[in-house]
């Protein structure tokens, strides 16, 4: 018998709907993030090396400063 669970195909919300955390796993030498639905507690880790992780902040400060450069809220000293 095969069981089907039905789960939604889109998880998107503010923080207090999703948890994202960060971290070093020392047995894989791998950093790792992962973000958690709070309501389904479904969880997506995300397992890379060291150049993916600094890419992965990069886009993210890339970002930052794309879309609050008129504002000048952001500073990357």
């Amino acid at each position: 018998m095969i069981k089907i669970l039905k789960t939604p195909k889109l998880f998107q919300g503010t923080k207090e709907d999703m948890k994202i955390s960060q971290g070093y796993n020392i047995e894989k030498d791998m950093f790792f993030i992962y973000i958690t639905d709070k309501k389904s507690k479904i969880t997506c880790r995300i397992n890379m090396d060291e150049e993916y992780y600094q890419l992965f902040h990069g886009m993210g400060n890339f970002t930052y400063k794309q879309t609050k450069k008129d504002e000048g809220e952001f500073t990357d000293d």
